[in-house]
């Protein structure tokens, strides 16, 4: 899932209830069958622009047999996983807020390495922090860059490795970040 105006365009809140709207007119024959967007999209009022998100990427890279890394603060309208290693699991949770990455334990207790990189889209509410919470399993290390991506260029905005054991089995170490503006 992924907000309104993701893509950039500026859609009422209603949007989607008005497309539904003309397409049960259209079913009914009250309007013209066609291939078209039945509605158009109102003007933004005077003044008021509406600029893509620009997305914070997670490069994830880990030595561990599993890793979950759990994003909190500022809200996530959409997580997407767009690239994984060979061999590794990689799944996020319907809430947007975590992803989980797994290798082959006996891939892990030789040292080798699965990384995969998520992009996260903000809500547009201003908050600019991110907690990132790190869980692992007892094996290896976990590297979490978060970068910041604008339409010219990504920027690293911060590095962070846990490799430690707590003794829970959540294994877990957090972090923040705040996210330049942009």
């Amino acid at each position: 899932m992924v907000t309104l105006g993701t893509d950039g365009e500026c859609l009422p809140s209603d949007w989607y209830l008005r497309l539904a709207g003309a397409a049960g007119e259209m079913l009914r024959g009250e309007r013209r069958l066609t291939d078209e967007i039945p509605i158009r999209v109102p003007k933004p009022p005077a003044g008021r622009r509406c600029p893509p998100p620009a997305p914070v990427q997670l490069k994830i890279s880990t030595t561990s047999d599993w890793t979950k890394v759990t994003v909190g603060g500022a809200p996530l309208t959409t997580a997407v996983i767009t690239a994984a290693s060979e061999d590794s699991t990689v799944t996020t949770d319907l809430n947007n807020r975590f992803v989980l990455l797994g290798q082959p334990l006996p891939r892990a207790q030789s040292g080798d390495r699965a990384s995969a990189t998520a992009e996260l889209f903000l809500a547009r509410t201003g908050a600019r922090r991110l907690t990132i919470a790190i869980g692992r399993g007892s094996i290896g290390a976990t590297t979490v860059e978060v970068l910041r991506a604008d339409r010219r260029s990504t920027t690293t905005v911060a590095t962070f490795t846990w490799s430690g054991v707590t003794g829970t089995d959540a294994n877990e170490q957090r972090y923040s970040v705040t996210l330049p503006r942009g």
